[in-house]
């Protein structure tokens, strides 16, 4: 297996874990914020607010972690 594969896989397998920790709180969330007394638009936004800053935050997070090191950006 070539070092080009190698990176697509463990690139693959980030996204992965990555989106099956949302998927996981995904579900849950709209119950247990009703359960708090948000309205379902609150919800919505919050969700959607979410995503976005997960969006924007991720592009200019690289750098820095191939910089310094996961381990060490992820302390912080």
């Amino acid at each position: 297996m070539d070092s080009r594969t190698r990176s697509m896989i463990a690139l693959a397998s980030v996204v992965l874990i990555g989106m099956t920790g949302f998927g996981v709180f995904l579900p849950i969330f709209p119950f247990l914020s009703l359960e708090l007394g948000a309205t379902p638009t609150a919800t919505t936004i919050t969700m959607g607010a979410y995503s976005l800053g997960q969006l924007i935050a991720s592009p200019p997070s690289g750098p820095p972690i191939t910089r310094v090191g996961a381990k060490s950006t992820s302390i912080v």
